[in-house]
């Protein structure tokens, strides 16, 4: 399946790699495949090949040029405000190519570090600005290079991994003066979109980019303000502790320990009613188990760890249900093994299809609650190619018709709707809307914090839910942050007020 063959590694001696024959991958310009070469023998490495059929030296050195140029701006905003934003390097390569190598092998490509993670994009190369929370410094970021090359330059198209604490930038795109920096060098256009759309936050007045700061220094060139001390106004997540965690057969992070910080910066904890107890998700009201529905199942894996959280020796009146289930690879094997324990401990496996959004004739009533976890759309799906506020309404959309479709399944006193998914993504798909359910009632949603650990430690194992399981790559999804747990219940009255967390104290602790 890899294809080897002897490169001159730009700036160095020749190297042996070995390049998976086919890309696991695509972005907008560039076909994705696993890599790896001798002289970082111990870093998984991604190679990126065009998807045009054309390329030459002066065009995968541009690549590198913008890597190497954003590493450079990188380090000076390190200095300036103390946060941790790495930009990862970028090589080039020349393939020793045979005679007889057929025309449409590339000679150049570049190859660079692989990034473990959540991936995201902050910043667009024509004016996109994602509404995450932590796009505040990407934005920033973007800002500053902007104002520290006297507007001859912007580094855009900001994207990667925000892990404990740190962001990680991948393959980002220069804008510049004279359209030096390839093809998605979009010059001034690009840089005029961007500060058209972006709206300075504390991070740029500390650094003195806002026009109120520039204007009150006097500054016709921005320089930055003397005696700049490292940013203190934005927390961000770190690590979570597993001191005195339970152990388990597989690793995994649980939920960060809600008095952590970064190091530098305390987290605010919870208090009372911000956190939701597993218990009172999947356990028992009185002295009878909880009626319970789950959706989009993929392999049993959240039912069959919350039958395990729960405990009980008793039936469980649960029914769970997928809109497709998978029917090979390992992913298949584990939903087989999970369905066996389900139906023995008496929950009930829908074999049709079951779309979260259409449950009429799913036939479950008087319910406890719904719950729907890690929801995401197929990442080979139409939805997964648009762009990320189009992600945003696509996730609202399917989670707010969960909650539609649900509600009328629910029982009068007390049942809840549940969406499990990562704080980051409750804040950027801002889903606590009220919902009116015609015939039904009206829903208001509460937000809580919800810990992964008591599922993790005995075996959940959250999945893609497309054809990424099949071929055998790992979800680390659930480790980007913190679980929260967003719910809808009916109102009593116009003055019944929603309670839990909110949006405000939850950004505080990412």
């Amino acid at each position: 399946d890899a294809s080897c063959s002897m490169l001159k590694l730009q700036g160095a001696s020749q190297t042996e790699t070995v390049r998976r024959s086919h890309p696991h991958t695509k972005g907008n310009m560039r076909y994705i495949f696993a890599f790896w070469d001798s002289s970082f023998a111990e870093t998984n490495m991604v190679a990126k090949e065009t998807l045009f059929q054309r390329t030459s030296e002066d065009v995968e050195l541009g690549f590198v040029k913008c890597s190497t140029v954003a590493a450079h701006y990188a380090e000076s905003f390190r200095r300036l405000t103390g946060l941790p934003l790495n930009v990862v390097e970028c090589y080039l390569y020349e393939a020793q190519l045979p005679t007889n190598a057929p025309k449409d092998r590339m000679q150049f490509f570049c190859a660079e570090p692989f990034v473990s993670g959540v991936f995201t994009k902050w910043v667009g190369n024509f004016g996109f600005i994602s509404a995450c929370f932590l796009s505040e410094v990407p934005a920033c970021f973007a800002h500053f290079t902007y104002a520290a090359s006297d507007a001859k330059l912007m580094v855009s198209d900001i994207q990667g991994v925000f892990c404990d604490g740190t962001f990680t930038i991948t393959d980002p795109q220069v804008l510049s003066e004279d359209h030096s920096f390839g093809r998605a060098d979009l010059g001034h256009e690009g840089m005029n979109r961007f500060m058209e759309n972006h709206s300075c936050g504390d991070l740029c007045k500390h650094l003195g980019l806002d026009p109120a700061s520039r204007s009150r220094l006097g500054q016709n060139r921005w320089a930055p303000p003397a005696n700049l001390q490292p940013f203190s106004g934005l927390a961000l997540a770190s690590a979570p502790s597993t001191s005195g965690q339970p152990s388990s057969s597989h690793q995994h992070r649980g939920s960060p320990d809600p008095q952590q910080g970064n190091g530098r910066h305390p987290r605010p904890g919870t208090l009372l009613g911000d956190r939701l107890p597993a218990s009172d998700l999947v356990g028992v009201t009185g002295a009878r188990p909880l009626r319970l529905l789950f959706v989009g199942e993929c392999t049993l894996s959240f039912c069959a760890s919350a039958v395990q959280v729960v405990g009980s020796a008793s039936s469980l009146p649960w029914t769970a249900s997928e809109l497709v289930w998978p029917m090979a690879g390992d992913a298949a094997t584990e939903r087989q093994t999970n369905e066996k324990f389900c139906k023995q401990k008496g929950v009930e496996v829908l074999r049709q299809s079951v779309d979260a959004r259409a449950l009429r004739d799913v036939g479950c009533l008087s319910l406890d609650g719904a719950i729907w976890a890690m929801p995401y759309p197929d990442a080979y799906s139409p939805q997964a190619g648009k762009p990320s506020m189009a992600i945003v309404e696509t996730m609202r959309e399917l989670i707010h018709g969960f909650v539609i479709a649900a509600a009328p399944s629910l029982r009068l006193d007390g049942g809840r709707i549940s969406v499990l998914i990562m704080s980051h993504q409750h804040l950027m798909w801002e889903l606590r809307s009220t919902i009116v359910v015609q015939g039904v009632g009206t829903f208001v949603p509460e937000m809580r914090v919800f810990s992964l650990t008591p599922f993790l430690d005995v075996g959940y194992r959250p999945r893609f839910g497309d054809k990424r399981d099949r071929l055998g790559r790992k979800a680390s999804y659930h480790h980007s942050g913190e679980a929260v747990l967003v719910q809808w219940r009916r109102q009593v009255t116009s003055s019944d007020a929603p309670a839990g967390m909110t949006d405000s104290r939850l950004r505080r602790r990412m």
